[in-house]
């Protein structure tokens, strides 16, 4: 048994619940509240994942400073697109990381 309140927040109810003014109870959430679900979800795993990728690029940012050489342009683009992602200010997908320094 499922409970929507008026600004369609849903939740899992005992069967024998009673519902407050304002609220429907309902056997199966509506598809437009498993959609809205589904689509947090998704942005929420983004989001994660963006800030994954910027823990693990972390590494090159303490290369480039232990060797006194500039961080590239390149990577900085990188990492402000992951700690977009990763606030929610720009959809995804997550980015493949630039080419290793050094590695041109």
């Amino acid at each position: 048994m499922y409970c929507i309140d008026a600004q369609n927040n849903a939740r899992s109810v005992a069967p024998d619940y009673v519902a407050l003014d304002g609220e429907v109870l309902c056997a199966e959430l509506p598809g437009a509240v498993l959609q809205s679900v589904a689509a947090i979800e998704s942005k929420a795993a983004l989001m994660t994942q963006a800030q994954e990728a910027l823990s693990r690029s972390d590494v090159q940012v303490l290369r480039c400073y232990e060797a006194g050489v500039p961080f590239p342009p390149r990577w900085a683009a990188y990492r402000q697109v992951l700690r977009d992602i990763g606030s929610g200010k720009r959809p995804g997908p997550v980015p493949e990381h630039p080419d290793w320094p050094g590695a041109d």
